[in-house]
């Protein structure tokens, strides 16, 4: 059988897997069997994820301090002595908005 010039060739146990053909159980038992070397672990709220720090040009030096939020997919936001929870869509187009500078400039 050829798929877009690729020969699978004959099923065995070895290309299983790749076939799609491998059970279930044999899936689970071949998982078992070579358990990962960390397991995920669910990040709890208010962790420390990093800092953001950027020195503008007119000197100003800016910092954000970023945490995990309350949801998984939310952080906390930490600048000026306020705090936020947001996503990381909202944070980046709000950065996007202040740190692009503008293509013309009127004196």
């Amino acid at each position: 059988m050829r798929i877009n010039g690729y020969r699978k060739g004959r099923f065995h146990q070895g290309n299983a897997a790749r076939l799609g053909k491998l059970g279930v159980a044999a899936r689970a038992k071949k998982r078992l069997e070579n358990p990962p070397d960390q397991e995920p672990r669910r990040v709890p709220a208010g962790e420390l994820l990093g800092v953001l720090q950027w020195h503008a040009a007119d000197g100003q030096m800016r910092r954000w301090t970023i945490r995990q939020g309350q949801r998984m997919n939310g952080i906390r936001v930490e600048a000026k002595g306020q705090r936020t929870e947001c996503g990381w869509d909202r944070l980046f187009r709000f950065l996007r908005k202040k740190l692009s500078p503008p293509k013309r400039i009127f004196t």
